[in-house]
């Protein structure tokens, strides 16, 4: 939320193909400072989720109160004041805590190197395998 005392809604639940004019359509007559249509970035269709804010706090509540749990394109629509997005502390995996996930500490002792190596197998090292 702004100093302005702006606020943003959530709208969940909308149907896929909706508007951005649509959406203003539905909360109109309030003062709607601005719309996002949530996409999906890989396939850059709508996810069904939109944010609209407000001018101010009260056509918000106002909006809230009026559409939550309406019908709108066939669709029951979640209406909800938008919770402000957690502070990130950097990059990486948020389930880990920006850690890389997985593979634990290493050990101090060096490993004992296989006589082996990677790669591709020769054709010689089939002929164990392959024998009529």
């Amino acid at each position: 939320m702004s100093n302005d005392n702006r606020i943003t809604i959530y709208v969940g639940n909308a149907p896929y193909n909706t508007s951005e004019q649509e959406l203003r359509d539905l909360f109109a007559p309030r003062a709607i400072k601005r719309v996002s249509i949530i996409m999906n970035p890989d396939t850059n269709k709508p996810k069904g989720f939109s944010f609209v804010e407000f001018a101010t706090a009260a056509e918000a509540d106002s909006a809230v109160k009026a559409f939550d749990g309406t019908e709108f394109g066939g669709r029951t629509l979640k209406i909800a004041v938008a919770r402000e997005r957690p502070s990130s502390s950097g990059g990486g995996n948020q389930r880990s805590g920006g850690k890389r996930a997985g593979g634990g500490k290493r050990s101090e002792q060096p490993r004992e190197k296989s006589k082996k190596r990677g790669g591709a197998r020769r054709d010689d090292d089939y002929s164990r395998v392959w024998k009529d």
